[in-house]
């Protein structure tokens, strides 16, 4: 396994027994535009697509998670520095997502060892976060893992786990 992949895993790990105090986020749904030119908003979806996730932890730096890397696919997690205005800028949306300590962290792997999935247990719910994007499907849309366009976040249902 990549170190950088090593390094973002344990970067994820050590969320827990962390309090996640508010997430934010630069949400790609509501920078597309439908066919009529207005934003699209699907609250039907199955995942918010961010291009990044703030995650506000107490007592910590806030941690930028987003999806690719010069390295290839998967999730990465840092400290936005304020020598860097494009990674200071704050995002535009407040994510309404459990809060509080992280009770526990779950990394999962594709076959190619890249990092592109992390659940968050949080006050007895899921949190998911994945590499990937919203696609339309055949009438309906869909997930489509894998991909480093975007970032998927969702509640799971409590039994998903």
């Amino acid at each position: 396994m990549k170190d950088w992949v090593m390094e973002n895993t344990r970067r994820f790990q050590e969320l827990e027994r962390r309090e996640i105090t508010a997430w934010r986020g630069f949400e790609l749904t509501l920078r597309k535009r439908g066919p009529d030119g207005y934003p699209l908003l699907d609250p039907g979806a199955p995942a918010r697509e961010l291009l990044c996730l703030e995650l506000v932890v107490a007592g910590t730096p806030t941690l930028r998670v987003s999806a690719g890397s010069e390295h290839g696919f998967g999730l990465s997690v840092s400290t936005p520095s304020v020598d860097d205005p494009d990674k200071t800028s704050p995002p535009v949306t407040a994510l309404s997502l459990p809060t509080g300590p992280v009770e526990r962290v779950r990394c999962f792997f594709d076959g190619q060892q890249r990092l592109n999935r992390v659940t968050l247990l949080i006050g007895g719910g899921w949190v998911e976060l994945v590499a990937g994007e919203l696609v339309v499907g055949e009438g309906a849309r869909r997930v489509l893992l894998g991909s480093e366009e975007a970032l998927l976040v969702r509640e799971l249902p409590v039994t998903t786990e």
